[in-house]
């Protein structure tokens, strides 16, 4: 099974799609009550940033939870690094990439930043081997990081380490 958590209205072929919207996914509802084993995929484009970096860490471990040994992290999130690099490009986008479209719904707000060394440092910590970290831009300007990462042992002493020198 390969899961595209917080995909919106957006279907992609192969994949069981879940969110809380009800947009014709296959599954609706709030992922963090459901459980999953044995998966092969969990792709999340555009969904970590809309956690606090302890609720973050929580989803991660829960997705760890779901994939099979060697399972796929397939990660997008709004490159915080470049954001502030490219500030004084276009503020207005770089700010809405930061603090999310702030619409109506509570999902339209941005928690926490995300950049290529937190993931260097944190995702090996939750057991994930990263083999590529690309960055990509959307919408003709915004930076984006995207993460492909395979299911490994957790390492419960790196994470208490991250933990104490980036405390929530």
């Amino acid at each position: 099974m390969k899961l595209d958590v917080g995909g919106g209205k957006k279907r992609r072929k192969g994949y069981t799609s879940i969110d809380v919207g009800d947009y014709g996914n296959n599954i609706v509802g709030d992922f963090r009550t459901m459980k999953f084993e044995d998966v092969s995929v969990v792709r999340s484009f555009f969904l970590l940033e809309h956690y606090s970096r302890k609720e973050a860490i929580t989803v991660l471990q829960q997705w760890h939870s779901w994939l099979k040994d060697e399972g796929t992290l397939w990660i997008a999130v709004p490159d915080f690094e470049y954001i502030c690099k490219n500030f004084d490009i276009h503020p207005y986008w770089m700010t809405r990439h930061t603090f999310g479209s702030q619409g109506e719904d509570s999902w339209g707000f941005h928690l926490d930043g995300w950049y290529e060394d937190k993931i260097k440092k944190l995702f090996p910590a939750l057991g994930f081997e990263i083999f590529e970290i690309k960055r990509f831009v959307s919408r003709k300007y915004l930076p984006n990081i995207e993460v492909l990462a395979k299911k490994v042992e957790p390492n419960p002493e790196a994470l208490e380490r991250y933990l104490n020198k980036y405390p929530n």
